[in-house]
């Protein structure tokens, strides 16, 4: 759903450059520039939207592993002061 919806904002992104491009074209200028970004623009937005969705993936695994060593850090660090003061007694 979200690479879906990446896709269509990515290929309106680029639709609306190209038609940008079109309104403030002179006569004189030729359009091989918009017939190319015609053609390639599907492509170019189902790239940008797996790119993005592999960006989002890659950072939700780092923050889960941060987590994870954060807790068994935290917790270790709790179990030997447990057990220092477990000694002493």
């Amino acid at each position: 759903m979200y690479a879906a919806a990446i896709a269509k904002l990515s290929f309106n992104i680029i639709v609306g450059f190209a038609g940008l491009l079109i309104a403030s074209a002179k006569a004189s200028q030729p359009m091989i520039f918009l017939c190319f970004i015609g053609l390639v623009s599907p492509l170019l937005a189902t790239g940008l939207a797996a790119s993005g969705g592999m960006a989002v993936l890659i950072q939700l695994n780092k923050g889960a592993a941060w987590i994870t060593n954060t807790a068994t850090s935290a917790s270790s660090l709790v179990l030997a002061s447990t057990i220092s003061k477990a000694i002493q007694k």
